[in-house]
């Protein structure tokens, strides 16, 4: 029987030649290069969201009055109420990137995030298989988070989410030990975006793996080991400059928020074609991973809930579609070349296997993105920055209050004017305020936005052009139009 050369690694018994791991490691370089070239070359289909502009706000705050904030001061019908950032970490990333290039530079840091969590992904899958099967598993995690690929804090956690998921992986493959050492980066997650009680499902679940396949006689220990790890997640979660708070917010949205029924992207899933391929995919992922039932049955029970998840609220699609192409990838590309051979497809080579092609490719696409960064200019989509009307607004107008759009909340909080409503409803506008004010923009007749103008006391209205409420207004007495155009309408009482 012949052993591994002293330079080949050894994974899952497996042995991996070193000339393997440096071709993959090169083109993944190169797709990571090529991902990143295509999303700073999307530019403003980034900022394509109105909340893009409020977190800059909050982070330029936070480092002009250098505290943290604990109570409202962006709108005037929640002002004064409690309200902290809790994505405090990533707001300041986004804030001190604006301050140092502007929209251009928000771009380039959240195109650097994707890019790494594309490499991430796409490494580890040929680490364990070979280079097509890493490039088309980080392909498939790709095309499940692109609708949520903007420059908001849950797109900078994207790497931290695949480390985290990674670290659990080798523990899985070595020692079945919690790894200790990668709590600091769940803290890091925890200040920089909600959905850190993900990384907790995770240790959980890579936990109750380790238990099913310990010896009998090791079990006790495995139990206290990684109950013990449990703790101190839960621990590590509540290490924020507001304590446990964040965890209760977390908590509350995913549960009991009212705000969840009106924003598309925690609604369920439609049966697009999008959405079917995406379920295809899961599925056989899951039976790759039943083909050896008790020992992945623990990622089978993730896959599940996190597929679940998603198809109850949009959002969790991110989270599914960067961890289930980590954890059942491998079985899942091992199981399609299987069926390639016995169909005889695709059975030569689909990529050169010396690195140096990779490399020099890796390289040219590296240059490419930078260059594309540097001349390509980026601005704010017009119908969630509408200048032009705001331009038309008196200045003496700017400090009354003012009925807007909700997709034109955080462009208002970023020119620093107080809103009615915004994007922030995690944690304001509640007690049936959205509800009501949603309900009266789209209802056939004005008696209730005119009842909700009054009872604020607004003085003029900044509303989008293709808003429910922009029918409304035409049709209400004692206010008048002041600008119109293809973005946004001004109106002001007479």
């Amino acid at each position: 029987m012949t052993s591994a050369c002293p330079t080949d690694r050894t994974i899952l018994g497996l042995s991996f030649p070193r000339d393997h791991m440096a071709t993959a490691t090169a083109w993944c370089l190169g797709a990571a290069s090529l991902t990143l070239m295509l999303c700073l070359f999307a530019g403003a289909k980034l900022l394509n969201d109105p909340d893009a502009q409020w977190h800059v706000a909050s982070g330029l705050w936070m480092i002009e009055k250098r505290t943290f904030p604990r109570t409202d001061f962006m709108s005037f019908t929640f002002f004064g109420q409690p309200w902290i950032a809790k994505e405090w970490l990533s707001q300041i990333f986004l804030a001190a990137a604006y301050l140092a290039g502007a929209w251009e530079a928000v771009v380039t840091l959240a195109s650097l995030a994707v890019a790494a969590t594309f490499y991430g992904i796409a490494r580890h899958v040929s680490a364990r298989t070979d280079v097509p099967g890493g490039l088309i598993m980080a392909s498939f995690a790709f095309i499940v988070v692109s609708p949520t690929l903007l420059a908001r804090p849950h797109v900078l956690v994207f790497p931290i989410i695949v480390a985290w998921t990674l670290a659990f992986i080798r523990s899985a493959e070595t020692t079945r030990r919690p790894p200790w050492h990668m709590l600091p980066l769940l803290v890091l997650w925890t200040n920089m975006h909600a959905s850190f009680m993900m990384g907790c499902a995770i240790a959980a679940t890579f936990g109750l793996e380790a238990l099913v396949n310990t010896k009998p006689a090791e079990r006790l220990a495995t139990v206290l080991r990684w109950l013990a790890f449990g703790l101190a997640c839960l621990a590590a979660v509540t290490i924020t400059p507001y304590g446990i708070e964040p965890l209760l917010i977390s908590k509350n949205m995913a549960t009991d928020n009212e705000a969840t029924a009106f924003i598309a992207e925690w609604r369920s899933a439609d049966l697009s074609f999008h959405w079917a391929g995406v379920v295809i995919v899961i599925a056989a992922s899951l039976y790759a991973l039943s083909r050896d039932l008790w020992a992945n049955a623990a990622r089978m029970l993730l896959v599940t809930l996190l597929t679940y998840a998603m198809l109850r609220h949009q959002r969790v699609a991110m989270f599914a579609g960067l961890v289930i192409p980590i954890i059942a990838g491998p079985a899942l590309w091992n199981l399609a070349k299987g069926l390639f051979e016995r169909l005889d497809i695709f059975q030569t080579k689909l990529l050169p296997t010396k690195e140096g092609i990779a490399q020099y490719a890796a390289c040219a696409l590296a240059a490419l993105a930078i260059a594309v960064a540097a001349i390509k200019p980026v601005s704010l989509p017009t119908r969630f920055a509408p200048t032009e009307a705001m331009a038309h607004v008196p200045d003496d107008l700017r400090s009354k209050r003012v009925f807007n759009s909700y997709n034109l909340g955080g462009y208002l909080i970023f020119v620093g004017i107080k809103t009615f409503i915004d994007g922030r409803n995690d944690q304001i506008y509640l007690g049936g305020y959205t509800k009501r004010v949603l309900e009266a923009t789209k209802a056939p007749a004005p008696d209730a936005l005119v009842e909700l103008l009054n009872e604020y006391a607004v003085e003029w209205a900044f509303i989008a052009a293709e808003s429910s409420e922009a029918r409304l207004f035409p049709n209400m007495p004692g206010w008048h139009l002041l600008h119109k155009d293809g973005a946004a309408q001004v109106y002001a009482r007479n």
